[in-house]
């Protein structure tokens, strides 16, 4: 999608976007923070998981979590 919305020249919506970057080269950067962002928010998220597993009982570490997310 960021691919194809860059290639197109198009911007992400007519709200201002919350990075200071050009609107018209907005899908342009986005393609390269897309990965580390997704990879940083899938480790948050295991974390939150794990920590918040013996509140409801849940078994497991955190590679295990990790996988299975």
């Amino acid at each position: 999608m960021y691919l194809c919305g860059w290639r197109a020249g198009g911007a992400p919506s007519s709200f201002t976007p919350w990075l200071a970057i050009p609107i018209e080269q907005y899908f342009k950067y986005d393609v390269f923070i897309v990965a580390p962002s997704m990879i940083l928010c899938w480790v948050l998220t295991s974390g939150v998981m794990q920590l918040l597993s013996p509140l409801f009982s849940g078994p497991g570490s955190f590679e295990d979590t990790a996988t299975a997310l």
